[in-house]
């Protein structure tokens, strides 16, 4: 059923609009859509960020680290709480505010500091979250050529971002066209430079043992994963702004680029505690199921040691260990106990242990405590790369 106006009272309104404002208006889909759009995608992702901060604050804390990037963490929220609430009232004053007043709209992004200034809170928190990634890099490297080229390329990036915000009140569109196109460039390269450079460095120090290099590839996926969203972000942006110069379609891009930033940097942060959290896990299940060998009888002229490990058994100077009746190989002799018979008394008492991991048929790793003190290995994979010499411990 059509319904025509003019026959129950009303009549169409005429609103004469300056050219600008007609064009806002006939092209709305490119003109007020895109930061409508945009600060709807910020919002579903200010909530991912969220989450991953109680993550972040949930995991246990093994080595001090969240302490040392608590601030940051902190820091980084409260600067995308601050461009959500930006981007909010971005929209209010577009769709809400000057609904009936395009006129005023298509002047809002030259005459309010609250609309111009969108890109460069979202170059803020891009510099600070690169410039974390820079310093995690010379933290693996100490590096300083990279870690400065890529400050300095941080640096330019921000200044241009700066110049950008500048020129926008004048509507100078060639300059913000111009250092739009500087800032982006600089950042990808940032992005790119040091995303490679990391992923490099970690793939050179794979080593041969199986479980650490399964933990350098997943370090390496990582450095992919957390870079690609933000940089894909940023080459999108450029390319539209480009192509479309006079349409506000980027903002819709440039928009979220904060979040996927600060998405990125959490994501680290999370996945960084997750694997320590996990590995010292995996060492207290380690230490608290591993069996004891505990020495009950020395024989000093044979070089033969009575133990148990969680029974009865022996241990030869030839290197090798029988327990219950069953024969193991073990990965290094008990030679504190055949080189030092001196430190024992005979017989010793009971519960004298030897610092010496055994590794058994059964692949089940034992670790002894030490009757000396004496350095623990840092890790069961580095039992069969290391010896004992004159109570110290040697590669």
């Amino acid at each position: 059923m059509t319904i025509n106006i003019t026959t129950i009272g009303f009549e169409p309104s005429t609103i004469i609009l300056s050219p600008p404002a007609q064009q806002l208006v006939t092209e709305a889909n490119v003109q007020i859509a895109p930061p409508i759009m945009g600060t709807f995608a910020d919002m579903l992702l200010q909530g991912i960020l969220f989450s991953q901060t109680a993550n972040f604050f949930g995991f246990r804390d093994t080595d001090g680290s969240k302490n040392r990037f608590t601030w940051l963490v902190i820091l980084l929220n409260a600067l995308c709480i601050t461009k959500s609430a930006q981007n909010i009232l971005i929209c209010w004053n577009m769709v809400i505010a000057n609904y009936c007043n395009p006129d005023v709209t298509v002047l809002l992004i030259a005459v309010d500091w609250r609309h111009y200034s969108t890109g460069l809170t979202t170059a803020i928190i891009a510099s600070l979250v690169q410039s974390f990634f820079i310093y995690r890099y010379w933290m693996l490297t100490r590096r300083r050529i990279i870690c400065g080229v890529t400050m300095l390329g941080v640096a330019f990036s921000l200044v241009a971002a700066i110049l950008v915000t500048v020129y926008l009140p004048r509507v100078e569109h060639h300059r913000i066209r111009a250092w739009s196109l500087v800032h982006f460039i600089f950042a990808i390269a940032v992005d790119t430079l040091i995303t490679g450079a990391t992923a490099l460095h970690l793939y050179q120090q794979r080593p041969d043992m199986r479980s650490t290099s399964e933990l350098i590839d997943r370090l390496v996926r990582m450095t992919w994963q957390t870079a690609l969203p933000p940089t894909l972000g940023v080459v999108v942006t450029a390319v539209v702004l480009e192509t479309r110069p006079i349409e506000l379609t980027h903002l819709a891009f440039n928009i979220v680029l904060s979040k996927l930033y600060a998405i990125s940097l959490m994501y680290t942060l999370n996945t960084r505690n997750e694997m320590r959290s996990e590995r010292a896990s995996s060492h207290e299940a380690s230490a608290s199921t591993g069996a004891r060998i505990t020495v009950t009888n020395i024989h000093h002229n044979t070089g033969r040691a009575s133990m148990s490990i969680g029974g009865s058994g022996t241990i030869n100077t030839n290197g090798h260990a029988a327990v219950h009746g069953r024969h193991t190989s073990a990965t290094r002799i008990v030679s504190f106990i055949t080189d030092h018979p001196d430190k024992l008394h005979s017989p010793p008492p009971l519960g004298v242990h030897v610092a010496t991991p055994v590794h058994r048929s059964d692949s089940t790793d034992v670790e002894m405590d030490s009757l000396e003190k004496l350095p623990r290995p840092n890790d069961d994979s580095d039992v069969d790369r290391e010896d004992w010499k004159d109570k110290k411990r040697i590669a």
